[in-house]
């Protein structure tokens, strides 16, 4: 967090997953994203992040271990109703035993979208990260890596700064 003048100009939630259980855990980071995004905005709205009514701005950074398993489609269960097309991996096929779900690399990928697309964070960055020998990181969707996550948050930053917050 930065905090300046009593006022809080930048959050940012940084989380992590990394194997052996990708389904409960994937599960619990969503419904923490969404929260974490809540509890802040209504915060501001209710003007408890100090006297201004200047948006502070929110970043979610998510860092994914990178192995094969969570580029694997996912089983889907559907006992009560049809899961949402988007989450499907072929969405084409009609027949509910053979449909699978999307990986978990592509879950948190849309998960991200959709919080920006709402409005709950200002930026996002997905990055998946091997532990080497060499280490590397990807980034699957140029939207969502950490040059754009830091541009958008270096144009903030010069605007608040110009604008005396």
């Amino acid at each position: 967090m930065v905090i300046h003048n009593n006022r809080l100009h930048v959050a940012l939630e940084c989380k992590s997953q990394v194997v052996p259980s990708f389904g409960n855990n994937a599960n619990n980071r969503s419904d923490e994203a969404i929260g974490n995004a809540e509890c802040p905005l209504t915060a501001f709205r209710e003007r408890r992040l100090g006297d201004t009514v200047t948006h502070p701005f929110f970043g979610y950074v998510f860092v994914l271990e990178d192995r094969p398993k969570v580029h694997e489609p996912v089983p889907i269960q559907e006992p009560h109703f049809p899961v949402d097309p988007a989450f499907l991996f072929q969405p084409e096929t009609l027949i509910r035993q053979r449909r699978a779900g999307v990986s978990y690399a592509k879950r948190y990928e849309m998960l991200i979208e959709r919080l920006l697309l709402e409005s709950k964070y200002d930026a996002g960055c997905l990055t998946l990260a091997k532990k080497g020998p060499p280490p590397t990181v990807a980034f699957p969707n140029a939207a969502l890596s950490a040059q754009n996550f830091l541009a958008r948050l270096h144009g903030f930053v010069v605007g608040a700064v110009a604008s005396g917050l």
